[in-house]
């Protein structure tokens, strides 16, 4: 229900399960779209467990498949 409060363009925190990575991973980055039922959304990663990172990642995520923890606004 968080997901479907935030607006395209807002800056969130998000944590989720990366298989490559075998565990939990905290992002930062900004809402590029999300669906009419707000099961999938794409984001712009700037911030890898609080580290920027120097070439900013574009991810989609969709919460029926993938192991999102939690979303939050900054």
């Amino acid at each position: 229900e968080i997901l479907a409060a935030l607006e395209i363009g807002d800056k969130i925190l998000m944590a989720y399960h990366d298989e490559k990575q075998h565990g939990s991973v905290n992002v930062e980055g900004t809402l590029l779209s999300k669906s009419d039922e707000n099961n999938r959304f794409r984001i712009m990663i700037e911030k890898i467990n609080r580290i920027e990172i120097e070439k900013k990642v574009e991810k989609e995520f969709d919460v029926d498949k993938d192991l999102v923890i939690d979303i939050d606004m900054i």
